[in-house]
């Protein structure tokens, strides 16, 4: 099971194993806002696809802020 979870500035992708072992990748403090309702998932059972869509039309140097 996949689940992804999207938020202003984060995105929680959690992953449920066959031996029932939840695996949590969190991806917090995105390097600027995306729209929640606008972003997406796709997996199959080798790959997870993740699109964000960005708040504002900016390039973004890295998908994380760098902790301070």
């Amino acid at each position: 099971m996949v689940d992804v979870k999207f938020e202003e500035m984060t995105c929680e992708i959690t992953i449920v194993d066959q031996d029932g072992t939840n695996h949590v990748l969190s991806l917090s403090k995105l390097y600027e806002k995306v729209e929640p309702d606008n972003c997406s998932f796709r997996y199959s059972e080798k790959k997870i696809s993740i699109t964000l869509k960005k708040w504002l039309e900016t390039k973004w140097l890295t998908l994380i802020k760098a902790a301070k």
